[in-house]
């Protein structure tokens, strides 16, 4: 989260509070309906959400162990992310 709303926070500070709040909100949603995400086909093991904020979205991928949800990553949808 500290490195999502650091990368919006020096241009926009209202964008970077909105965007951890939209993601806030999207985690919250995943807590309270684990099933809300889309497995992954390669490692079923693990879903993925979408926060969408603004042109993008956040992606955010999860697990489900037991009783608990564990937030595993979160990224931009625009990020360079390495394969």
């Amino acid at each position: 989260m500290q490195r999502l709303a650091a990368f919006i926070g020096p241009k926009n500070p209202d964008a970077a509070k909105r965007a951890v709040d939209r993601i806030l909100q999207a985690v919250a949603t995943i807590a309270d309906m684990p099933g809300i995400g889309v497995s992954l086909p390669s490692r079923p093991q693990y879903s993925e959400h979408t926060a969408h904020f603004g042109k993008g979205a956040y992606i955010i991928r999860y697990r489900v162990k037991g009783q608990q949800v564990v937030i595993v990553r979160i990224w931009h949808s625009r990020e360079n992310r390495p394969r």
